[in-house]
């Protein structure tokens, strides 16, 4: 414990405990609770038996961890010595370092405290070699902080097995919703992609929340508005600016108008690279595919999802979203 007065230098009290054998005079080492003797000479006091013995007349202490008794022990005797050792004032923390809330106490180097200051709301303490206290602050990303950083220019799209990327027909004025984990990121397209057809087209895509209970598409995050693909096998992306928190959510895709001979067929791969989050499944519809779901009869912007059907066909478009 640090004991002294404000302007003296402090000192560290230690109470060392002693029954030694009869006829001893040097005192040094552990006591019989393993506690080492040290003491700053000329501040310890010694007791034989409760009583305080006077320095130099009744034991000398000179070296810091050892004490020469002038009268030798008997057996039973207890000696006890209250060993003060002081502690430098430059290895002081001073609490005058520390001048605002939050302050950090550090090291710049080996033997160097330093205070780091404190970060701003939310956000959370980590390393960083880079900075004089090997610590810095910095902003929390929700449940997956280090992934956006790593995939910024990639494609989040559904999951697919080695025939999900066919081409499809896909029914007029049909919402597909397909179910996807997002990070947590800003996001700055949506896409999807040609396969073989004849004629024009109008495509809507957009993102669609998750219900927290049922998991099934609930209402609009944002209707990115349509593409007219004209080009067979051929990417068509919207830009946007969306921040999302990490969670699952339904991208979705409607072919709302088509022209030319026969319908209006899509499919193909999105832009690489690309983070299927989620996998195919078999257990719920028939067959082997990807779950999904759709609703028929949806024109013009999206609303909040109506009747829906569940699917898992291995053929279906895809749709994906580009991470800033």
């Amino acid at each position: 414990m640090a004991t002294g007065r404000i302007g003296v230098t402090p000192t560290l009290g230690v109470r060392w405990s002693k029954a030694p054998t009869g006829g001893t005079t040097s005192l040094s080492g552990l006591d019989d609770n393993s506690v080492s003797l040290v003491y700053s000479v000329g501040y310890e006091q010694v007791y034989r038996n409760g009583v305080l013995l006077s320095r130099t007349n009744d034991y000398t202490a000179t070296t810091g961890n050892s004490i020469t008794l002038i009268d030798a022990t008997i057996t039973g005797d207890i000696i006890e010595v209250f060993a003060n050792e002081l502690v430098p004032l430059t290895d002081a923390i001073s609490k005058g370092q520390f001048t605002a809330k939050g302050a950090l106490l550090s090291a710049t180097a080996a033997s160097t405290p330093g205070v780091l200051t404190v970060g701003s709301n939310d956000q959370v303490l980590t390393a960083d070699s880079s900075t004089a206290t090997g610590l810095k602050w910095a902003t929390a990303g929700g449940i997956d902080p280090f992934l956006t950083p790593e995939v910024a220019g990639y494609y989040v799209k559904r999951a697919q097995t080695g025939t999900a990327d066919n081409n499809t027909i896909i029914p007029i004025t049909t919402t597909f919703y397909f179910p996807v984990f997002l990070p947590t990121a800003s996001y700055d397209r949506i896409s999807m992609r040609s396969g073989a057809f004849v004629g024009t087209a109008t495509v809507r895509m957009g993102l669609y929340n998750a219900s927290s209970t049922t998991g099934l598409p609930t209402t609009v995050v944002f209707d990115a508005g349509t593409v007219s693909p004209s080009v067979i096998n051929t990417n068509y992306e919207i830009t946007i600016s969306q921040s999302l928190t990490a969670g699952y959510y339904y991208m979705a895709i409607n072919l709302q108008a088509k022209t030319g001979d026969g319908d209006y067929i899509t499919g193909g791969a999105l832009p690489t690279p690309g983070l299927p989050f989620l996998t195919t499944a078999t257990s719920f519809g028939t067959g082997v595919g990807f779950n999904y779901f759709t609703q028929s009869g949806v024109s013009g912007a999206f609303a909040t999802a109506g009747s829906l059907t569940a699917s898992n066909s291995a053929s279906c478009p895809i749709v994906g979203m580009r991470i800033a």
